[in-house]
């Protein structure tokens, strides 16, 4: 049996800065550790003590390497000007924010972004997998 990977890929892509994963390397899933459940981190802390090796935390994307994959999406647009607006976007306080938006009117390229995203979740999953031997 192995762990559902398109859990690991939601996982990974987690933004909830109040919610972390974990691979369960004895049960072969993934599961959530949320600061609001105060009995369910009691019952982690408990289950890590018992077997710490049991347990891997899946990491959040850094804000860098959200950064990076704007950088990296910028490079493969074909429009010039767009490419200009989006260089704009990356100076802005909320970068991704103002990537949507630029790419509001664009159904082209939105779905060229999305899938770029799509593909660099698919690296991370296989990064994360062969690091923590899950295959």
């Amino acid at each position: 049996m192995a762990i559902d990977k398109q859990k690991l890929l939601n996982a990974l892509n987690e933004s909830d800065p109040e919610v972390q994963w974990f691979a369960d390397l004895k049960l072969q899933n993934v599961r959530a550790l949320s600061l609001k459940d105060p009995q369910g981190i009691e019952r982690f802390r408990r289950e890590m003590a018992a077997d710490a090796k049991r347990f891997v935390q899946i990491p959040k994307r850094t804000s860098r390497e959200r950064y990076a994959e704007l950088e990296g999406f910028i490079k493969v647009v074909s429009d010039p000007a767009l490419q200009k607006r989006l260089r704009e976007a990356l100076q802005s306080p909320s970068p991704q924010r103002e990537f949507r938006l630029a790419l509001e009117r664009k159904a082209k390229e939105q779905r060229q972004f999305e899938a770029y995203l799509q593909e660099c979740s698919l690296k991370r999953l296989r990064e994360f997998q062969s690091l923590n031997y899950l295959g």
